[in-house]
């Protein structure tokens, strides 16, 4: 039912529902924070220590920000795009 394919008891709708509602506070006073979204069983199935506390991931590019011509983002890509 949901998500498609779960094998995991703890995927069901309605506790799906209940991490959206959470989420979706409007006041950020009352609104789920992120530690408690990570330990809320519908997401702590999924929960990987290693993938929390790692590292970022290489260096940030600022020159991609901004506007840039079609030949200028096909410099950019690691692949040619087809003309």
């Amino acid at each position: 039912m949901f998500p498609p394919g779960a094998d995991n008891a703890r995927l069901t709708a309605s506790k799906a529902r209940d991490l959206l509602a959470r989420m979706l506070v409007i006041d950020p006073e009352k609104r789920i924070s992120v530690d408690d979204a990570i330990a809320h069983e519908y997401v702590n199935v999924w929960y990987d220590a290693s993938e929390v506390h790692a590292p970022p991931p290489g260096h940030y590019d600022p020159t991609v920000d901004g506007e840039h011509t079609v030949e200028e983002w096909r410099s950019k890509l690691h692949f040619k795009l087809p003309d």
